[in-house]
């Protein structure tokens, strides 16, 4: 640009640069439950009316920053997440303004799953077993929860991470009549649904029948059931 007086003798001459496009977005990522930033996520700001936009991952803090952005309104959609979680199918209206920065949190849902116990009898599935108490623990075998099968033999878990994870489960105490079933059962969870967990218990090995008959009397006395034994009282 160049500068002139009344009389049309040059003044001065200089350079006049106006930026318009001073505008930025902020995009944090968190897990919806910790609120733990989560890095590896790709977004898409489109300018609204537009088919194009631009994409950007979040880093190590969960963080994206789209920079030297027009004015006006635009769109931003999650276009990709980490394999342990649900993608946010929301779509967020951004309003972008001259020398301003815009700040948006986005959480997301770790993918879950749950277990559900049945406890049975061996020799007959149909006959379930309440009261029977187990322990769930995770990976490193810290304790969860302790669950305890109810009237009709189930006991149902908590939501847990699923995605490569591994949860172990072991039975604690178990009913009269029945062997505690000390194995340590390895889980791996349903993304997303329920896994039912088929746990069948033996009976309790009974003492052989004994028949005592005595001859005088003539009367039979009878203990326990299975096996049969038969001994003659002597008179």
């Amino acid at each position: 640009t160049v500068t002139f007086d009344a009389f049309g003798d040059e003044l001065a001459e200089g350079n006049l640069q106006v930026s318009c496009n001073t505008g930025s977005l902020k995009v944090l990522k968190v897990d919806s439950e910790t609120k733990n930033p989560i890095s590896g996520i790709k977004f898409e700001l489109k300018k609204d009316g537009q088919d194009e936009g631009l994409i950007q991952e979040t880093n190590e803090n969960g963080e994206v920053v789209f920079e030297n952005l027009y004015q006006g309104k635009y769109i931003l959609k999650e276009i990709e997440t980490a394999k342990e979680y649900k993608i946010n199918e929301n779509t967020f209206n951004i309003n972008i303004e001259f020398n301003k920065q815009s700040d948006i949190t986005v959480q997301n849902d770790i993918i879950k799953g749950w277990i559900r116990i049945i406890k049975q009898d061996l020799e007959n599935s149909n006959v379930r077993l309440e009261g029977v108490k187990f322990e769930l623990y995770d990976e490193n075998m810290n304790l969860l929860e302790t669950l305890e099968t109810d009237a009709r033999g189930e006991a149902i878990s908590q939501k847990y991470p699923s995605v490569n994870r591994k949860y172990y489960l072991k039975e604690v105490q178990t009913i009269d009549g029945y062997v505690l079933d000390e194995k340590l059962n390895e889980i791996t969870l349903a993304n997303d649904a329920i896994l039912d967990v088929f746990i069948k218990n033996v009976k309790e090995p009974k003492e052989p029948e004994i028949i005592y008959i005595d001859p005088e009397p003539e009367v039979i006395i009878i203990e326990n059931e299975p096996e049969v034994i038969i001994k003659e009282v002597e008179p």
